[in-house]
């Protein structure tokens, strides 16, 4: 000391190291940890200030697991109706009347606890016997684009006669209006610019349905 004396100092000390933990979790979709939004699986670590004031490092083993999503496509024939469908957790019965163009979800849970969405996507198609009162004549048939509609109509009086083209589901894509007469007559429907497939010429009288027939667009 300031004395020439021995100056004896002890010190008591205490050092404190610091913490390390880990954990594991699981989540649907996104996980948040801290104000932290994890989206996918992975080793995460955060570093806190545990209660001596030293790092508290943390590490967080996460297992993000994802919905299950599935579309299925059914087509059934109204003759079919009701119709009793079963596909894994879907069981479910579908009535006459049901809209020939209808879309269902059906909600589950994953065996991890995840929101499952599967969409049936439902079609019902009419069936359509050809029939017609008088002469009616598709060609060619099948077409890849131009169709000729060859009729007579006898010697009943149908005013403005209308010839329709419709989808397999009945939607109408298209109208030709013309004139009904006893003699041959002949009228071209232009198909061009739809998808291949089935498609049905209908002729309309006065309101009546004269007569349906069937061509194929390739």
């Amino acid at each position: 000391n300031a004395a020439g004396c021995d100056s004896v100092v002890t010190l008591h000390l205490t050092i404190f190291t610091a913490d390390y933990a880990e954990f594991a979790d699981s989540a649907c979709s996104s996980y948040v940890w801290n104000n932290e939004v994890y989206e996918e699986s992975g080793d995460y670590v955060q570093t806190f200030t545990n209660a001596n004031g030293c790092d508290s490092v943390v590490t967080l083993h996460l297992t993000i697991y994802q919905p299950a999503t599935e579309t299925i496509e059914l087509t059934l024939c109204e003759s079919e109706l009701p119709y009793h469908y079963v596909n894994g957790d879907i069981d479910t019965t579908f009535e006459v009347g049901t809209p020939n163009l209808s879309v269902f979800n059906f909600q589950f849970s994953t065996s991890h606890g995840c929101d499952s969405t599967v969409t049936l996507h439902l079609t019902i198609t009419t069936g359509v016997n050809e029939w017609g009162n008088g002469q009616f004549t598709l060609y060619p048939n099948p077409t890849t684009g131009m169709v000729n509609v060859q009729f007579t109509m006898n010697n009943e009086q149908w005013g403005n006669v209308k010839i329709q083209v419709l989808d397999v589901y009945g939607r109408l894509l298209q109208t030709v209006e013309t004139r009904h007469g006893t003699s041959l007559q002949t009228t071209q429907i232009d198909l061009s610019s739809y998808a291949p497939g089935v498609y049905l010429i209908k002729w309309v009288g006065d309101g009546r349905v004269i007569g349906v027939k069937k061509v194929v667009k390739e």
